[in-house]
């Protein structure tokens, strides 16, 4: 990068002196850990050595409030084959459930959904539904 700025400057500058300062490397994704979908500011994070996902949350900002956080899930690749993992991150973050606290690896994605309803406090205690109806189903707030 900086032999690439350099020798464009000497068209201008005789002799440019380029520095470049790195201030946020997160390595190649084998050694990311990635937080996708209702964190505070989702990105992704280097791997240190005895991450947890609370790290990670931490280093995210927590759960936006549309978060479906124990609905979330681990997908982790190991030998070419993808597994998921489940994750109560609501568990560990507001009500302190520290075996929610799961060791992360190198690669792991940690996707946390959003909920169906946005404003789950507006929904009235009875829900009636008119029409044709193939099954009936029990709607939990939370």
């Amino acid at each position: 990068m900086r032999a690439n700025t350099d020798n464009g400057s000497r068209k201008y500058i005789k002799e440019p002196l380029v520095t470049v300062i790195v201030e946020n490397f997160v390595g190649p994704i084998p050694d990311q850990v990635r937080i996708i979908g209702e964190a505070a500011q989702p990105r992704s994070l280097p791997y240190r050595a005895d991450m947890t996902v609370l790290d990670a949350m931490i280093a995210v900002g927590g759960l936006t409030r549309y978060a479906a956080g124990n609905d979330s899930v681990i997908v982790r690749t190991v030998n070419g084959q993808q597994n998921t993992y489940a994750v109560h991150l609501a568990d560990l973050i507001r009500d302190g459930d520290i075996s929610s606290n799961v060791a992360l690896q190198p690669g792991d994605i940690v996707i946390i959904p959003q909920r169906l309803f946005k404003t789950c406090r507006s929904l009235p205690e009875r829900l009636n539904v008119t029409g044709d109806i193939d099954h009936s189903a029990t709607i939990h707030q939370g």
